[in-house]
This record gives structure tokens, sequence and C-alpha cells, in this order.
């Protein structure tokens, strides 16, 4: 891993767009951030309008993905998450992530209206069965 670093580092310095495209800057701004798993970034490239008609459904196809396994990923990891922190990890507002969580079964918790609780993911198993299995259905999921 260690040796694949500098690969990857000269890579990146090789690609850099030139800054007169801005749709390609903004595009390599989303993918840049997306490697990184940079939440606020990818909100960030989410918002740009200097996506053309032509690559608008690439970046819905990539927010679509990432909102997928991130919260595959919060419903996995916490038991009870801030809506903003959420809406964050989301890159969407608060209340188009309140709306997304609450289609899963996650709940505001009473009094503490800008907290969830997390409902468990059906689609991971949480803790117990065989090692090899849940691996490799980690491998599938990020695949897809």
């Amino acid at each position: 891993m260690v040796l694949c670093q500098p690969r990857l580092s000269s890579l990146e310095l090789s690609l850099t767009p030139r800054a007169q495209d801005e749709e390609l800057t903004c595009v390599w701004q989303l993918l840049c951030a997306l490697w990184r798993r940079d939440y606020e970034g990818i909100s960030a490239a989410l918002r740009s309008s200097a996506f053309s008609a032509a690559v608008q459904p690439a970046v819905a196809a990539c927010a679509a993905a990432h909102r997928r396994s991130t919260l595959e990923l919060l419903s996995v990891s916490y038991s009870t998450l801030s809506l903003s922190d959420t809406a964050t990890a989301l890159a969407m507002s608060e209340p188009e992530a309140l709306a997304a969580v609450t289609a899963l079964g996650w709940t505001t918790l009473e009094g503490l209206g800008a907290w969830l609780a997390v409902a468990p993911s059906a689609t991971v198993p949480v803790g117990g069965g065989d090692p090899a299995a849940l691996l490799h259905a980690l491998v599938e999921q990020t695949a897809a």
C-alpha cells in the first residue's frame, strides 16, 4: 500500500485540470472529494452549478451512489446522529436528509428535534455470522 502512494500522488499532479475549464474543474473536485471521502467537499462539489446537461446524469448517479453507501455506513456505525451531520454526510439539505432517513425508519428523538435515532441497516448484518461472508458482502457493496 505504501508503494502505491507515490504513484497516486504523481497521478494527481499530472491530471490536475486546467483552470480555464470550469466544468472539468468541478468534476475533478467532485471525484477527488469522493476518493478522499471528504463529505463537506462532496457537498460543495454537488452544489456547484457548473455541470452541463450532458454531465448532469453522471453527477446525479455519483450523488445517488454516494448517498446510498453513506446511509449504509451511518446505519451500521451510529445509534444516534445529529441531523446537521447527517445532511453534511449525505450532501443534502437538512429537510431533504430528514425525509430520506425517515423513509428508512430513522426517527427524531423526543425533545431533541435535531437528533436522529438510527434504524439498523437491513442489508448489512451487524455482529456475528461468518467473517468471510461479511467481507464478501462488503466487497460486493463497494463494487456496486
